[in-house]
């Protein structure tokens, strides 16, 4: 069934609005723990000229090693990370509600889901999982 422009309006609005939420709910509390600082430590001795399993341990995150580095170069602060992984969870809170809207034609299943997604306070370190 195609969507009109109007329907297709509002799901990318609500979509949209989806995101905001989801990186405001956890943008307000930044808990970083210990196991954050694993893979951003060795991100700033990739930065440093080491590499993964040649200088250091790298236990199998090498795109989360790589992401990091790349926004410890853009900005070596925590807010740079803390940015970057809202970021990624809010967009994983999206692709969620976007495939639950999809796949049950129900905006509210869509927006219930998402919901439950961002309501389970996944930890900063966990946003490739999401």
């Amino acid at each position: 069934m195609a969507l009109t422009s109007r329907r297709r309006f509002g799901r990318v609005a609500i979509a949209a609005l989806v995101f905001w939420w989801a990186l405001a709910f956890r943008f307000v509390r930044p808990d970083f723990t210990n196991d954050d600082f694993d893979h951003l430590s060795k991100a700033r001795q990739v930065l440093a000229g080491e590499l993964p399993d040649r200088d250091f341990y790298d236990d199998g995150r090498p795109l989360t090693i790589a992401a990091s580095a790349a926004v410890q170069w853009v900005s070596p602060t925590l807010l740079a990370e803390l940015v970057f992984r809202t970021g990624a969870i809010a967009a994983g809170v999206t692709c969620v509600h976007l495939l639950a809207t999809s796949l049950t034609d129900s905006p509210w299943l869509g927006l219930l889901a998402a919901g439950l997604t961002a309501a389970l306070h996944p930890r900063l370190y966990n946003y490739p999982k999401l």
